[in-house]
């Protein structure tokens, strides 16, 4: 069985052929924790958010990665809608049960962590002309930003 994915995105439209079939969808095997997504929302059940991140990847948004406003707990269906936009962030994959955790009260925490990081990258780069390979780079960005999301968690339990 074999799937096709279409898209009317305008980034992709006028891209050429070439370049079009370097694009890379995101899947179980690409995820990483901490990767910021959009999505769409799918479904809305008493206790989580379902939301498509492609066409064929879906992803789960517990009641308490949604946010910590108990307004907007009690009552979802009046502040999310099937078809919204979200940014989230994914929390865990498992390939084997093909299960995504995503949350989104934890973006506004990755997007800091992320920019933090890239100023601090600009800081070096101005002291020092050694370059790092781009993967030593993600891979920096990626233990800084869990750190930041572990240091907020520790902060929200107290």
């Amino acid at each position: 069985k074999r799937q096709v994915e279409l898209s009317l995105k305008p980034s992709e439209l006028i891209l050429p052929p070439p370049q079009l079939s370097n694009i890379v969808r995101p899947n179980f095997d690409t995820l990483i924790k901490g990767q910021l997504m959009l999505g769409f929302i799918h479904e809305i059940t008493n206790d989580c958010l379902w939301v498509h991140i492609t066409q064929t990847l879906r992803g789960r948004v517990f009641l308490l990665d949604i946010t910590n406003d108990v307004k907007i707990l009690t009552n979802l269906e009046q502040n999310y809608q099937p078809g919204q936009c979200v940014k989230c962030s994914v929390v865990s994959v498992n390939a084997e049960r093909k299960s995504i955790d995503l949350s989104i009260k934890i973006v506004p925490v990755v997007e800091e962590a992320v920019k933090e990081f890239e100023n601090e990258q600009k800081k070096k780069k101005k002291g020092k002309k050694k370059k790092q390979k781009k993967e030593q780079v993600e891979k920096q960005k990626h233990d800084y930003v869990m750190n930041k999301i572990t240091q907020s968690r520790k902060l929200e339990k107290h």
